[in-house]
């Protein structure tokens, strides 16, 4: 199809039943990974065409993913956008150095931060433990560490890989942020708040990473997560939770990880609401002490290294945005939690390398 659109082209290569009627160009919808949408309006209802970043997911990566999607579908997990296949049996397209998915629309809207309801917070932590539960005993064959691995217990990758990350910003990173700072930059809004983190750092690293390395040998249950479910991808019809979308983090490691990224978001500082919502996991998937004490870790290395990566990627990367003010929130929202966790601050910047 010389000369077609790309998006165009991508549709073509499904059956007729999804021939479009209307497609609505959505850009980012609000996300910050660098995919493309478009809500695509057939005669069989609406479906969502979603163009990934070139650079992540590569193909085994996706087809871990849809995997994972097929096999909730097929444990009665409804709630999950299953990506469509084409008339070659593939469920994703290649085109224009991107990788393509279909998938029927979800109905329902990501408005929790509209109506932060205990009901619908807890609708959000049960509908994620029956995810859970539909895809526990999935066993993946892939090449990838990340989608190559087969159920059962050991430590969790997610905390292994947060401990180094942060030895990173100890040992290099920070140093280099410091110094970007001293230079001047192209969005002082950012910068302020990346030299408050760098201000944290000294006070929160130590006590962040020891957390982290006294749960690093836990065993426990291994299986695919979400890896970055939190209220924008979370959708609802009054209380009631209407689908998951966005699975580009899915990942091998312990429930716990999505477990704290859901209950941060929803939750906050709100311990009573943290323990509705970990009621109403639990209702559906227990959770043992040694999960408890991995959410707690991952929860409190989020608020800091994600703070630490919004930095890193707006200061360092240069990195630029749809919605400027969306990520000072964002930012805002971290900093807010972690100043909370009462580390002293010292009066002035000091790096621990």
């Amino acid at each position: 199809m010389a000369g077609c659109p790309d998006h165009l082209a991508v549709l073509a290569t499904y059956s007729a039943v999804v021939r479009p009627t209307n497609i609505l160009a959505l850009g980012g919808a609000g996300g910050f990974s660098g995919a493309r949408f478009w809500r695509v309006e057939t005669e069989a209802g609406p479906f969502c065409l979603r163009r990934w970043p070139a650079d992540y997911p590569g193909p085994a990566e996706l087809r871990f993913i849809h995997a994972v999607l097929r096999r909730g579908r097929e444990r009665g997990f409804c709630l999950a956008p299953v990506p469509l296949e084409t008339g070659q049996g593939q469920t994703y397209v290649s085109l224009g150095g991107h990788l393509w998915e279909l998938s029927a629309w979800m109905p329902g809207k990501a408005d929790f931060a509209a109506s932060p309801t205990e009901p619908r917070l807890k609708a959000a932590a049960a509908c994620l433990a029956e995810f859970h539960r539909a895809v526990e005993d999935l066993s993946w064959p892939g090449p990838s560490a990340s989608a190559g691995t087969t159920p059962g217990e050991g430590p969790s990758p997610g905390i292994a890989h947060r401990l180094v990350i942060l030895r990173e910003w100890l040992s290099v990173r920070a140093r280099h942020l410091d110094e970007a700072l001293a230079r001047p930059v192209a969005w002082p809004e950012m910068a302020r708040r990346a030299e408050r983190v760098l201000e944290l750092l000294p006070r929160a690293a130590p006590a962040i990473y020891d957390q982290l390395a006294s749960v690093q040998r836990h065993r426990v249950p291994l299986q695919p997560c979400v890896g970055d479910v939190w209220h924008d991808h979370v959708l609802y019809e009054g209380d009631r939770v209407s689908g998951l979308v966005d699975f580009g983090s899915m990942r091998w490691d312990n429930v716990s990880c999505d477990l704290a990224r859901l209950l941060s978001s929803l939750a906050g500082s709100n311990r009573s609401l943290w323990e509705a919502g970990m009621s109403a996991y639990e209702a559906v998937r227990p959770v043992s002490e040694a999960e408890r004490a991995l959410v707690n870790a991952f929860d409190k290395s989020g608020l800091l290294l994600g703070a630490l990566n919004w930095a890193s990627w707006t200061i360092l990367d240069g990195c630029v945005f749809e919605e400027p003010g969306v990520v000072l929130r964002r930012m805002d929202g971290l900093m807010a939690r972690l100043e909370t966790l009462q580390f002293g601050i010292p009066n002035r910047r000091g790096l621990v390398l």
